[in-house]
């Protein structure tokens, strides 16, 4: 299997193509696959390693191919034989000499011409033959510029400022680092996609156009704080960037990708935004102080350390009289004050200026207005290091005020002895009308007993001897003399609730209503009343007054029953806030807590539009046939609530009893 000659068969074409390769600096190669010879022309023998003398066989030909590249060279070269193929080779690899060391890089490009065989019919590859070329520099070249854009990336992926490198027009994103990826809330699964798809909500916004203009006019781009609207956690968050988009040239000096880089610079806006928002705010402050301070009637000034003044308002020159140009730099005395004013008021300032607390100052003085009152406020002023720099004066004219205070004080001594009068004069009243109760009691209760012991004595020595009418005449002035000694007794009840001071202590009102219920043993006993009793609080309270209310309550919840019924009565208790009282419940004290005591009855009722109506005197929903009673003692019972600074409240409905509530301070 050696090298043979093909050169007496060749036509001058071939010849002139051969000569046109090998000037080229590309040699030839052609392998006869049937008879495994091999031809390679000078320039072939020169790319393999070969002498022109050197006598090449199949065998020799692979030694020479680099053994890490066999392999694939092979592969190659059998699947161009293979006649599934279009038989077209093309390989680069590494050519070695025979001390096995690397020479050059070969580009191999071949064609492999295929017969039908005769012996079984079957389609093979019979010769292939192409060119060979040294690529030796391209691959360096190639490697030198992989090696630098490997080593570029690397350098956008360490550094800490966001960079991510786009290439071509369409904007495909190649590259990205971490810190970019953290700023546009992303992963590196949109590397080698368009960058209109991995953000579109920069669409309508300025990016995309200005990557287009810096791709088609090579000028960079360079935006301070300009504000982008990226998607953040599933929200539209407005965030603000310094950035540059900068061109990347190819060695043909064409414009191949853009490099982004970007630095987030929104919390500096933001506080920026807010050092200016409070700087127009302090702006606005200053004006609006300065206002009030140039118009307000008050007097403002300020002093230094020496107690010289350094500032006045306009009020402090209509006061003065002086213009204030003429007066700062000068001491209250230095202004020609009067000294039983101008000192005190400077020892005012020093005392400030000493503790670094603000007093109060006050002075009075003579002028042609009358005497002039001022109050002062002297508050210290602080330096950068704390320490007391000076005095700011806020002085009010206070002369109205003053001559307010006089005239006022001259009408409370006035009401206060009016007052006096009224209080003696009610005393003086009340004493009047406890003797008159006391007298008329006692001089109306005599003659009735006496009616009473005279009607006693007719019905027992005389009624045999009276008609009929004259015994139901009889009767009747009886029951009138009985009924007329109980409205003198529930009179005399009312005025000692309604005029005796009440004496107050801590009572038990569980005992009280014990005591009420000893009174009302009778009647309980003639009617057969059920009474049930909770746990009753104890309080602040008049005995005496407590219990006529409860007594009243009761004797009431007993009296009016429907007929031929047990009466059925329950009093409960409970403590309540004043916030939790009905708006229509209105204690005369002004206690936050009450015990609410509420007696209720299942008797006759009545309609709720009499229920204010039943506490007045004498007032009564029912005849004196059906219920007797003199219409007193609720009203006994409210003002004995009112006594103690709580209040009553009825409620009922006919024929289903009625709710006596009272509310006492707790």
């Amino acid at each position: 299997m050696n090298a043979y000659q093909f050169s007496e068969n060749d036509s001058a074409e071939h010849k002139r193509l051969r000569f046109s390769l090998q000037a080229a600096g590309i040699g030839t190669w052609d392998i006869d696959l049937v008879q495994k010879n091999i031809y390679l022309d000078d320039r072939c023998k020169e790319l393999y390693g070969f002498s022109q003398e050197d006598k090449i066989d199949y065998e020799r030909f692979w030694q020479h191919i680099h053994p890490q590249d066999r392999s694939q060279v092979q592969e190659v070269f059998t699947k161009a034989m293979s006649p599934a193929t279009d038989g077209k080779y093309s390989i680069e690899f590494r050519i070695i000499d025979s001390s096995n060391r690397p020479l050059h890089w070969l580009h191999c490009q071949g064609q492999a011409y295929f017969t039908r065989s005769q012996a079984d019919g079957q389609v093979i590859a019979y010769r292939i033959s192409g060119i060979a070329q040294d690529i030796t520099e391209q691959v360096t070249t190639r490697q030198i510029r992989w090696d630098s854009e490997q080593y570029f990336r690397s350098l956008v992926q360490d550094t800490p400022v966001a960079t991510m490198i786009f290439r071509g027009r369409s904007q495909i994103v190649e590259t990205v680092n971490i810190p970019m990826l953290q700023i546009i809330s992303k992963d590196a699964s949109i590397i080698g996609k368009p960058f209109r798809e991995v953000m579109p909500e920069l669409e309508g916004q300025e990016f995309f156009d200005l990557l287009e203009k810096v791709y088609l006019t090579g000028k960079p781009v360079f935006r301070h704080e300009t504000p982008a609207i990226l998607l953040t956690d599933g929200i539209l968050t407005t965030r603000y960037f310094d950035f540059i988009y900068k061109p990347l040239y190819d060695p043909a000096g064409e414009i191949y990708g853009i490099i982004n880089v970007s630095v987030e610079v929104t919390d500096q806006m933001l506080i920026r935004q807010q050092i200016e928002e409070k700087k127009q705010l302090v702006e606005k402050s200053e004006i609006l102080f300065r206002s009030l301070v140039e118009n307000t009637p008050d007097v403002i000034t300020r002093w230094d350390r020496q107690r010289r003044l350094i500032f006045a308002n306009k009020a402090f020159e209509t006061k003065t009289g002086v213009a204030n140009s003429t007066l700062l730099g000068k001491t209250n005395l230095e202004m020609d004050q009067p000294i039983e004013i101008a000192e005190p008021y400077m020892k005012s300032l020093q005392r400030v200026l000493n503790s670094g607390q603000p007093i109060d100052h006050y002075n009075h003085f003579p002028s042609v207005k009358g005497n002039m009152h001022y109050y002062s406020r002297l508050v210290p002023e602080f330096g950068p290091d704390g320490s007391v720099q000076g005095v700011l004066a806020i002085a009010r004219d206070i002369t109205d005020l003053k001559k307010m205070e006089a005239i006022l004080e001259e009408r409370v001594q006035q009401r206060t002895q009016e007052l006096l009068i009224a209080n003696q004069d009610l005393q003086r009243s009340n004493d009047s009308l406890q003797q008159f109760a006391y007298v008329a009691s006692h001089d109306l209760q005599e003659p009735l007993r006496k009616i009473q012991t005279f009607s006693s004595l007719l019905q027992q020595q005389y009624a045999d001897k009276l008609e009929e009418s004259g015994l139901d005449l009889l009767e009747r002035m009886s029951s009138a003399g009985e009924r007329m000694s109980k409205l003198v007794s529930d009179l005399l009840a009312y005025s000692q609730v309604s005029t005796r001071q009440p004496s107050f202590g801590i009572v038990s009102l569980h005992s009280i209503m014990n005591n009420v219920l000893t009174t009302l043993e009778q009647k309980i006993s003639e009617t057969k009343a059920q009474i049930e009793l909770e746990e009753l609080p104890k309080l602040k309270g008049d005995e005496l007054q407590l219990t006529q209310l409860f007594q009243n309550l009761l004797s009431n919840a007993i009296k009016y029953t429907i007929s031929n019924q047990i009466p059925v009565i329950r009093v409960t208790s409970q403590r309540i806030e004043r916030s939790q009282l009905d708006p229509q419940v209105k204690p005369t004290g002004n206690a936050l807590h009450f015990y609410q005591i509420c007696v209720h009855d299942q008797g006759i009722g009545f309609d709720n539009q009499y229920k204010d109506l039943i506490f007045q005197v004498f007032q009564r929903l029912h005849g004196k046939q059906e219920f007797v009673g003199t219409g007193v003692g609720l009203s006994i019972c409210k003002r004995v609530v009112e006594n103690h600074g709580g209040t009553i409240t009825a409620d009922g409905m006919p024929g289903q009893g009625a709710i006596f509530c009272v509310y006492l301070p707790a």
